[in-house]
């Protein structure tokens, strides 16, 4: 009876926090030596000043912090020609989420005239591949539209499946 009701703790997340719990006390004893390093190196520089210098330095410490407070604030009333954010619509690409391999629609027909385009686009893409000259242009052609090739044998095939099929 007394096992049902005793409370058991995963010890993997306890190992867990012990980790995160080591790290944030590290890192906040580091900062506090950082502190107390500077807090030193200001006592020291300043322990050679005499008293009204630093109380002149004190005046104009405070003089200084209050006149940037008072010019942020006058800022913020202020007229601001330029608007710190700026809202725009986000217009999303029609095609966006789909792969590409969705069922084709029934009614897209590959006419004669569209395949005879694409028979003369392949046999010139063909043609610049024989000569020197002309594979410069044809890697030209294939670097700046990397899917073009694939777009043109996907035409071809689907009116090959469109012919077996009349």
């Amino acid at each position: 009876m007394i096992s049902l009701f005793k409370h058991t703790t995963n010890k993997k997340e306890n190992r867990q926090n012990v980790v995160q719990d080591r790290i944030a006390t590290g890192i906040f004893i580091r900062t506090i030596r950082i502190q107390e390093r500077y807090a030193g190196l200001m006592q020291r520089k300043s322990e050679h000043l005499s008293m009204p210098v630093k109380k002149y330095l004190l005046i104009a410490f405070c003089f200084l912090s209050s006149a940037y407070s008072i010019y942020i604030i006058a800022e913020s009333f202020g007229i601001q020609e330029q608007t710190s954010f700026s809202f725009q619509t986000i217009i999303s690409p029609q095609h966006i989420g789909k792969a590409g391999n969705e069922i084709m629609n029934p009614n897209t027909l590959v006419t004669l005239k569209e395949n005879q385009k694409v028979q003369r686009f392949l046999y010139y893409m063909d043609s610049l591949a024989q000569t020197s000259s002309g594979k410069k242009i044809h890697y030209r052609i294939l670097t700046s539209r990397p899917g073009l090739m694939d777009s043109i044998r996907l035409i071809e095939n689907m009116y090959h499946i469109q012919s077996l099929k009349k």
